[in-house]
């Protein structure tokens, strides 16, 4: 999602270093390929218009990080260099009406389908629409996308457009998430509220998730994406298919 920063090489470029980078472009293209056509098969990733911006990643180009910070949520940015942290944006209870549940916002990734900023949130029993959802945040709106059975605590989006979250009771996925409506009143949501996990196993609550697409990890000669996340001392692994 972030641009990548390349460095100017030194040396001799002779023709042994042009033909590694043939070998290097052959090899690069082939994955792009072998990814869009997952993308098209598979996932069948499409857009939706919204109100919800973009994250302009040739500004925000350094870790972006949602996190509850001074009472207020927060889209943080992260300077490797120094550890410290700078503020992009808020995201005040009362940017929804009713406004959402203090500190509920969690399970945050941004697509690299359409570079927007997707998390969960909770709204409670007072403001009439009490439940769980996915939404579409940037630095002025929150739109609401689906009501769900548990927001979660982690996620992440694939390069084809799966969002992947997880909660202590399981896994969960839902395709072309750039493709689905959006509301500013969670009413108009859709009801996913009895979405099924596609796993339950046991250890499925990381504190992160990353998502590998269109590669085959198990030889099994499946078309997959494998979600890897650490959870205390353990790396787990977790693979979705299309029967999954």
């Amino acid at each position: 999602m972030f641009p990548i920063v390349r460095r100017k090489g030194h040396g001799h470029k002779g023709h042994g270093r042009r033909s590694q980078k043939k070998v290097k472009s052959s090899l690069l293209q082939s994955s792009i390929s072998d990814n869009q056509m997952l993308v098209k098969t598979f996932f069948q990733t499409q857009t939706t218009s919204s109100a919800i911006k973009a994250i302009d990643c040739t500004v925000n180009d350094a870790p972006l990080q949602v996190m509850t910070h001074n009472e207020m949520a927060k889209v943080r940015k992260l300077t490797p260099d120094t550890g410290k942290y700078s503020t992009v944006f808020t995201i005040p209870t009362d940017r929804t009406t009713p406004p959402f549940v203090k500190g509920s916002i969690n399970s945050c990734a941004i697509n690299p389908i359409d570079s927007i900023l997707y998390c969960t949130l909770k709204m409670n029993q007072a403001s009439g629409r009490k439940g769980e959802y996915i939404v579409r945040i940037d630095d002025a709106n929150v739109e609401y996308i689906a009501k769900v059975p548990y927001k979660g605590n982690a996620a992440a989006i694939s390069s084809t457009g799966v969002f992947y979250w997880s909660s202590t009771s399981g896994v969960w996925l839902l395709r072309n998430i750039a493709g689905k409506p959006s509301f500013s009143d969670a009413a108009q949501a859709e009801d996913l509220s009895d979405l099924a996990p596609y796993t339950s196993h046991g250890l499925s609550y990381p504190d992160d998730w990353v998502v590998l697409s269109g590669v085959d990890l198990d030889n099994s000669g499946d078309t997959a994406e494998y979600l890897i996340g650490l959870i205390r001392k353990k790396v787990i692994v977790h693979k979705a298919t299309a029967a999954a």
